[in-house]
């Protein structure tokens, strides 16, 4: 449940003229990625 608030604001709904009944989410950008992989190097050098 914590993890999805923490995301929540990242989804957007679908465009107006669509019909697919999907939405996407919206990508968080290059500097958390490099924090998620810096923070699995550490863990894998454990």
């Amino acid at each position: 449940m914590k993890d999805a608030l923490r995301i929540q604001d990242r989804f957007a709904a679908e465009p107006v003229l669509a019909r697919t009944g999907k939405g996407y989410l919206k990508s968080e950008g290059v500097e958390t990625l490099q924090r998620i992989k810096a923070g699995l190097k550490k863990s894998a050098a454990r």
